[in-house]
């Protein structure tokens, strides 16, 4: 009877030390679960407010980006527009000032105060007005230049601005 009192003693000893062991480790998982500063409840809590918040801004960026690719695509529709428009005004142009009819000026020197007579053709110089449509139609080539620049600068912007909301 003494040996079996003796061995359930130590038996209980024994169980009573891994309940214990067991308490502290149950203690131990609990602070790690419930801490307030790092526990898992805390970094949960945090992790999913931060998804709810990178959803939101998620949203709200893809909204900001296809608003800015819809006032591309107009820009970059109004840019080929007034290309095609000013090449071909500039086409009208050229046709206007090689087909125009020649003028004939004469000088002050020529010019005599007194009563007109009879006109004489042959005489003075004459000079088409194509050289002064020249000046127009560089005007018009440089607008056409700048509107092709501005058209490229939009495409650069855009792809960066496409790269840069894939990252």
């Amino acid at each position: 009877c003494d040996s079996e009192r003796t061995k359930n003693n130590e038996a209980k000893t024994q169980k009573e030390t891994e309940i214990e062991s067991l308490n502290t480790d149950i203690t131990n998982l609990d602070d790690t679960i419930k801490s307030p500063v790092d526990g898992l409840e805390v970094t949960l809590a945090t992790a999913q407010a931060d998804l709810k918040q990178n959803e939101e801004d998620q949203t709200t960026e893809t909204a900001a980006r296809k608003k800015e690719n819809q006032e591309y695509q107009q820009s970059i529709a109004d840019l080929q527009t007034a290309q095609q428009l000013i090449k071909q005004a500039m086409k009208v142009l050229e046709n206007y000032y090689a087909k125009i009819s020649f003028v004939q000026v004469k000088s002050s020197s020529q010019v005599k105060r007194e009563e007109p007579a009879e006109p004489t053709y042959d005489e003075g110089s004459f000079a088409g007005q194509s050289e002064a449509g020249g000046g127009v139609i560089e005007l018009m080539q440089g607008v056409l230049s700048d509107t092709a620049e501005e058209e490229k600068a939009a495409h650069a912007a855009e792809q960066e601005a496409q790269a840069s909301f894939e990252d």
